[in-house]
């Protein structure tokens, strides 16, 4: 009975959306990206270098490879080692001629695209940022469309549904640190004062989950021993908060071995955040969270940041929205997550006392709205992010766990 509840909570939380319905997104399976790029120019706040994707095609015929690219400069484009000249590109489409003719999936293709500029901020929320000593990205934008926000940095398909494995090989100002998603592989000083940090993801996922921060960071390493293996944890913190950061991540491995207990082993190959001076939140990008300077304070005041960024590494990262519209599997269960965390550790009183938050500011935000919990439409996209996806959602997988019990809701029924 618990697995047939949990297979039909999912399947509401996943099902009922709507798909990106663009055809070229549709038109390839992209298996790698390997995303090699100079930052080293704060000062403009500029990137150069290329992008080597390999792909199939999902069509017998196809005529076209289509990527997204947002606002910034194509230099040029190869096909293997051929030249393309006549592709197009609009700002935020590149159109690529291949005359590709065999079977479905039959030919791996390698496609490098050579591209520099200004990556851009999202209107509202998220995108790629400079500091005049730091650089990195956020992957969402709250009022682009679609609101996945790879495209700022590198080509790609930027959906929930196109996942692939990464390489990032990112070349810095030297004695900064490039840190990105997966597990650190070299990092190699040059002749020109300038450092390349290289980076491997073996783990498919979307591109919004993939990250970069360049900076003068300090690295606070340890282990945590899983329920399945030892996992490596790093902290890139900025050289004046490592020890802000030993108090305020004082109580990760705790957080790690709650949520392993609760809802099956982490999969991921690292463990890691990366603190940047982003004012409204923090990022769930796969084994590399953004972090803001302001929750590294030698306190546990964010001690629930910390919880939520890290559930998603079960909801959201690993098991993925097929579209916007089925937001809430990330952030209802991050939510819900919160309260499991507080529970476990500090008594069912202080996280009763968590759920009347959410419930407030649930009432405060929706209580002459009566938004669904999984929405079509939005009058504005920044919308989706709101006290429905988050609080309502977290709410009711509680009234869940109340009503069915915590043996439906074990980690051998998601897993």
């Amino acid at each position: 009975m618990k697995y047939l509840f949990l297979t039909v909570l999912l399947f509401f939380f996943v099902h009922f959306g709507f798909s990106q319905e663009n055809d070229f997104r549709k038109d390839i399976d992209i298996l790698h990206y390997t995303i090699n790029l100079n930052i080293t120019d704060l000062k403009n706040q500029e990137i150069s270098g290329n992008t080597v994707v390999q792909l199939s095609p999902r069509k017998k015929k196809l005529k076209n490879i289509t990527l997204e690219l947002y606002k910034l400069n194509v230099d040029s484009v190869f096909i293997f080692d051929e030249k393309i000249k006549n592709f197009s590109y609009n700002s935020e489409i590149i159109k690529i001629p291949c005359n590709h003719d065999s079977s479905e999936g039959e030919c791996c293709t390698k496609l490098t695209i050579y591209y520099h500029g200004h990556p851009k901020k999202d209107l509202s929320w998220g995108g790629f940022f400079f500091t005049d000593s730091s650089a990195y990205n956020i992957g969402i934008g709250m009022e682009a469309d679609p609101v996945s926000f790879g495209r700022v940095w590198f080509p790609c398909i930027d959906d929930f549904e196109e996942k692939a494995s990464f390489n990032f090989n990112i070349t810095v100002p030297e004695n900064y640190k490039a840190v990105c998603s997966g597990i650190l592989v070299s990092d190699k000083k040059n002749t020109n004062n300038t450092q390349t940090w290289s980076w491997k993801l073996e783990q498919e996922v979307p591109v919004y989950l993939v990250s970069v921060a360049v900076g003068d960071y300090k690295e606070i390493k340890s282990v945590y021993n899983g329920i399945k293996k030892t996992i490596p944890v790093s902290l890139y913190m900025y050289p004046e908060d490592v020890a802000n950061a030993k108090v305020s991540f004082s109580n990760l491995n705790k957080a790690l071995r709650t949520f392993e207990n609760d809802f099956g082993e982490y999969v991921w190959d690292r463990v890691g955040y990366v603190e940047v001076p982003f004012t409204s939140g923090a990022m769930e990008h796969v084994c590399n969270i953004a972090y803001p300077e302001y929750a590294v304070d030698s306190t546990l005041a964010r001690e629930t940041l910390m919880a939520h960024e890290l559930s998603h590494h079960w909801f959201g990262d690993l098991v993925t929205c097929e579209s916007w519209a089925n937001i809430p599997l990330n952030e209802s269960f991050a939510t819900y997550f919160e309260y499991l965390w507080i529970e476990h550790e500090y008594g069912r009183f202080e996280a009763d006392d968590h759920l009347a938050d959410d419930y407030n500011t649930y009432n405060f935000e929706h209580f002459f709205k009566n938004e669904n919990l999984i929405r079509f439409y939005y009058k504005k996209r920044d919308d989706m992010f709101d006290a429905a996806s988050y609080q309502k959602g977290g709410l009711i997988l509680h009234m869940l766990r109340n009503t069915v019990g915590d043996d439906a809701l074990d980690r051998k029924s998601v897993v």
